[in-house]
Formats: structure tokens, C-alpha cells, sequence
């Protein structure tokens, strides 16, 4: 009786079709405990329902978003300030730390600026 064990467990089918089975098995029991985990209800925890009006403001929510996606992507073009990206910035002069008036467009002439406002 040893000796057929043996030559079976040294059968590459039968080790493959063994770890088959072992593997669907423990598949199995982890997804059926995990299933059951998340089945659970916690008794600490109270399901209120929602409130009319959170409901009201989720559904105006989820319209403005709806209508503003089917409109796509817009860039807003002002006549006046704020700039956007991509925008000319306007040519004004500030004073320097020395107290003079200085107009933008005569740095641009030497090289690129970098403007910092605080």
C-alpha cells in the first residue's frame, strides 16, 4: 500500500490537480470569511436616514456638476483683471526701492521679469 502512495504523490498530475483543489479551497474559505466580515453589522452604529435637506442639495449638486461636465471645458475671457494663463500681462508702472517710476514694458526689453507681489 506504501509503494502505490507513493508512485502517486510522484505523479505530476496528481500534485497539480491536488494543488488545484487545495488552492480553490483556500480561495474559498477566504472570500467566504471576508463576505461574512463585511456582513457583520457593528451595533455601535446608527443608520439615520438622510435628511430632505441634504438630499435636496446633493441632487442640486449633482445636476450643476452634470450640466457644467456636458458643457466641457471653458476659459472665461475677462475685459478687465483677473488675468488667466496665457494672458499679456498689462504694461503699469510701479516704483523701484529707490522711489522712481518704472514701466514694465522697459525691463521686458533687456530680458524676461519675474514679478512678485506680497
Amino acid at each position: 500500500m506504501r509503494k502505490i502512495n507513493n508512485n502517486i504523490r510522484r505523479n505530476p498530475r496528481f500534485v497539480f490537480n491536488y494543488s488545484i483543489v487545495f488552492l480553490t479551497t483556500l480561495m474559498f474559505v477566504l472570500i467566504n470569511n471576508t463576505l461574512n466580515a463585511q456582513s457583520t453589522v457593528d451595533s455601535t452604529r446608527v443608520v439615520r436616514p438622510m435628511p430632505e435637506i441634504v438630499k435636496a442639495q446633493t441632487q442640486q449638486a449633482e445636476a450643476e456638476w452634470l450640466k457644467l461636465w456636458k458643457e466641457g471645458p471653458t476659459k472665461i475671457v475677462w475685459d478687465k483683471m483677473p488675468l488667466q494663463e496665457g494672458d499679456k500681462a498689462p504694461d503699469f508702472e510701479l516704483e523701484n526701492s529707490s522711489s522712481n517710476l518704472i514701466k514694465l514694458s522697459d525691463l521686458w526689453i533687456k530680458k524676461p521679469m519675474l514679478l512678485i507681489f506680497w
